[in-house]
Order: structure tokens, then C-alpha cells, then sequence
């Protein structure tokens, strides 16, 4: 990214730090990041905010000395979406305040085998909530491998006005599709 995307990009996120932020959440967003932080994350000393923005990528984290600010996409701002998706999200986005992308073959990586391992200890429900976006919301996200992010394209609000379904379902449909796959071969 060139040093002019780079600063559009933090103009955009400091203009959506302005805007109200108004959670749709079936749960309180901020008592679930306080819980997280406290648990896993009480040696971080740095504010941590959380901000729902309109654009970009399902989320992502820029922080200072002083703050930390989680940006979670608009996509995510829905009563049907389970605690499990943010836990998932909160601790995704607080690990890159403690593991620093690594070089690997010569690529900077983002998201090196120990952030990896140690996502997956602080978040067993890290599978179940990943079916549940690519089910949910899977109609408008774009992987983005080089860049290393998951991009919400702008037919999102198409897809956030969908009835969605629970996580257990979507387990349910997910292990239906596994047993598919191996009876079947596809």
C-alpha cells in the first residue's frame, strides 16, 4: 500500500471514530470487549475502543501508544449476529497488538503460524463462528489473500436485511455438508 493509501485510509477511520456508533447488537458490545480484555488481554495497556464503520474490510485494528481502535464492519452491527462472531473478531484483532507480522519466505505475513495457534487457544468457538460468517454473510465478503484480509463489498446491505441463522444450525448444515462430502465425494 502506498503512503497515500495509507493516509486516505487513516482519514477514512479517524472520520468514522466521529460518527455515532450506535450498536444493533442482541448483547452489549462493550461488556463483551471488556470481558475478553480482562481475560485474555489485562496486560494491554493501551485503551481499547471498538467502532462500526460502513466500508472496507470485516475488520481490522490500528493502534498508537495510547489506543487501541477495533473497526468491525456494519455487516456485523445486526441482532442476529452471536456473541461468538465478536468474541472471535475482538481476540483476532487484540492478538495483533501482541504478535508482530513475521517475515516467511521472504513475504511480510500479517498472521504468522504463532498468531494462528494462539487464536485458536483463546477462541474454541473459532471454527462454529467462521461457518456462520461465510454462511451468513459469505454473499458479500471477498477474500483477499495479498493483502491479507477479508473485504465487505458494497452489496452488504443486501445481506444485512437477510434473516440470518443461529450458530448451532449452521453447524448442523455444516456437518450435514461434511457428511456429504465423504459418503458422496463431494
Amino acid at each position: 500500500m502506498s503512503i497515500i493509501s495509507e493516509l486516505r485510509e487513516a482519514q477514512r477511520l479517524a472520520q468514522a471514530r466521529r460518527q455515532p456508533n450506535l450498536p444493533l447488537t442482541a448483547f452489549p458490545v462493550g461488556d463483551l470487549l471488556a470481558e475478553i480484555q480482562l481475560a485474555h488481554f489485562a496486560d494491554e495497556p493501551r485503551t481499547i475502543n471498538v467502532w462500526f464503520i460502513a466500508r472496507g474490510s470485516l475488520a481490522s485494528v490500528a493502534y498508537d501508544d495510547q489506543a487501541a481502535h477495533v473497526y468491525m464492519h456494519q455487516v456485523l452491527n445486526h441482532p442476529g449476529t452471536p456473541a461468538e462472531v465478536f468474541r472471535l473478531v475482538f481476540c483476532h484483532e487484540l492478538l495483533h497488538l501482541r504478535i508482530e507480522p513475521a517475515e516467511i519466505d521472504g513475504q511480510r505475513v500479517q498472521h504468522p503460524p504463532a498468531f494462528w495457534q494462539a487464536e485458536r487457544q483463546l477462541c474454541p468457538q473459532r471454527t462454529a463462528a467462521w461457518c456462520w460468517i461465510w454462511h451468513n454473510l459469505g454473499d458479500c465478503l471477498r477474500q483477499r489473500p495479498k493483502l491479507q484480509r477479508i473485504n465487505v463489498l458494497p452489496s452488504w446491505r443486501t445481506v444485512w436485511s437477510r434473516a440470518r441463522i443461529d450458530l448451532a444450525t449452521c453447524l448442523e448444515l455444516a456437518d450435514a455438508r461434511l457428511a456429504d462430502v465423504e459418503q458422496h465425494g463431494w
